[in-house]
């Protein structure tokens, strides 16, 4: 008996010092085999390698093979997703950002900073969109830069923000609605960002909109429970009844052209903004339109320049809600 079992383990012993330095190779096999991964050519393929060794020494290869699989998923080293701040930016196009004129962009690209862009679930490196083969200012760049410079992002944490903004979008044809397109599109963002990590959390949500309201008529109460349903939906849905809600006014220039048709949507935003609670409105004096700062006759979108200072205004806000 004793003999038997010397010769086995003498069996043993050869076999892996033979097969020491295949061990990973057959493994490797042996695991693509295991999980069908060796289906090409399989009618008349010749068979595996380890196939063509004695049985005793398939199964005793087996049991060494299994051994250098479970070591080498031992040193796995499992890294967890990244933790993201979210803020919501949603609207229409001086939401998305249409800035122009001769101020050089002072955002400088920031790991810390990420965006996930409109009507896609990636995340890259936030900047500036690219409009016309040209990039355009926006006010949420330095709102995350304010954001992270006055020490809001705690420690290991990085800021993702979700740009929902469209063009030339509104509620009065059918596009921000609580059953419409970009609505859905919203919530969809927002569901992937907070399934990244379940760290993840809502800290924002930045609105401009309602100038393609205005162009198509609609009324003070109409666009006043429109967004107020919008911005209670949303934090229902997230369970953020304190999320904090921040809109604000139109280009001054372009409102002053209309503003027979402006008061009552802007009068509708400034309620909504009361009723929804922890929410605050940002006025817009002093702040030129891409017309005044280069004479383009683009009157309806707000400058590089005037949306920095827009993005310090929304910061100041939101601090003040905190």
């Amino acid at each position: 008996m004793k003999k038997c079992f010397s010769v086995v383990l003498t069996a043993i012993i050869l076999c892996g010092i033979v097969f020491a330095g295949a061990i990973p190779a057959y493994a490797m096999e042996f695991e693509a085999l295991e999980s069908r991964q060796l289906v090409a050519n399989q009618q008349q393929a010749s068979p595996p390698r380890w196939k063509l060794l004695p049985y005793w020494m398939q199964w005793i290869l087996r049991y060494l093979c299994f051994g250098w699989l479970w070591m080498r998923n031992d040193d796995i080293v499992t890294v967890e997703p990244d933790i993201y701040d979210i803020i919501i930016v949603a609207g229409q196009s001086n939401a998305a950002g249409r800035g122009g004129g001769t101020k050089e962009p002072s955002f400088k690209q920031d790991d810390t900073i990420q965006m996930m862009p409109q009507n896609s679930n990636k995340i890259i490196p936030a900047a500036e969109r690219i409009h016309k083969k040209q990039p355009v200012g926006n006010f949420w760049l330095t709102f995350a830069r304010q954001y992270i410079d006055k020490g809001k992002l705690g420690a290991g944490r990085k800021l993702l923000i979700l740009q929902a903004a469209v063009d030339n979008t509104g509620f009065s044809d059918n596009r921000w609605g609580l059953n419409d397109d970009l609505y859905l599109n919203l919530l969809n963002m927002v569901d992937t960002a907070l399934a990244l990590n379940s760290k993840n959390k809502l800290v924002a949500l930045l609105w401009h909109q309602g100038e393609r309201d205005v162009s198509l008529g609609a009324d003070q109460a109409t666009h006043a429970a429109n967004l107020s349903a919008l911005v209670k939906n949303l934090r229902n849905r997230y369970s953020a009844p304190k999320l904090p809600f921040i809109a604000g006014d139109f280009v001054q220039q372009w409102k002053r052209d209309r503003e027979e048709a402006c008061e009552p949507i802007v009068a509708a935003i400034r309620a909504a903004c009361e009723e929804a609670g922890k929410a605050a409105f940002v006025e817009t004096d002093g702040l030129n339109s891409n017309d005044e700062e280069i004479q383009n006759g683009d009157k309806i979108h707000f400058s590089r320049a005037a949306l920095e200072t827009m993005g310090q205004r929304y910061f100041e806000k939101f601090l003040a809600l905190l």
